[in-house]
């Protein structure tokens, strides 16, 4: 995101998240050895899909992809929290960051728009990318009263829709 958006970090960002491939997991855990001897601490690792490291309050996460297939067709799987379609890493690409060449996956800005919507280019402190709908059902039937909260939004959001819809028609027939 901040490579394409800002072209450099996102300034209210405090770590660097590095995206492996599942099977590249032997690599990373071979990896971390060294890392500690760079000082990078293992803050923890989650459900074997997210490793945490710390270093004087420089922070690195390594997300790990899984392939997987769902009705809408083979995805990858970043972290439990989000798909996006398995073209994207199916190949990769490079894009120049700060100077230096970097694989990222084909399509980044297709990427980037996946995971973090039409507002993607909008700095946003403290947003998180978009959540796949696994993810939001699970977390709904841990609390079903936001279901009520979901169904409102919905109907007001297409009310306001139509109402807005039904002005530009009125004001394309008042023109000559």
């Amino acid at each position: 995101l901040g490579a394409l958006r800002e072209k450099d970090f996102i300034p209210h960002d405090e770590d660097v998240d590095v995206g492996v491939f599942d099977r590249d997991r032997p690599a990373i855990d071979a990896l971390l050895p060294e890392l500690a001897r760079l000082g990078f601490e293992l803050l923890y690792k989650r459900d074997d899909r997210l490793y945490k490291l710390r270093r004087k309050g420089q922070e690195l996460d390594f997300f790990f992809a899984r392939e997987k297939t769902t009705f809408r067709g083979r995805r990858w799987d970043l972290e439990g929290k989000a798909t996006i379609p398995a073209r994207h890493l199916d190949s990769l690409e490079e894009l120049e960051f700060l100077g230096h060449r970097f694989p990222v996956p084909h399509d980044p800005l297709g990427v980037v728009k996946n995971l973090y919507g039409r507002t993607w280019n909008v700095p946003i402190p403290d947003s998180t990318s978009r959540q796949d709908w696994s993810t939001r059902w699970k977390r709904l039937l841990r609390n079903p009263a936001k279901l009520f909260f979901y169904a409102l939004r919905f109907v007001r959001e297409r009310l306001r829709w139509g109402a807005l819809a039904k002005r530009r028609r009125r004001a394309g027939q008042d023109q000559p």
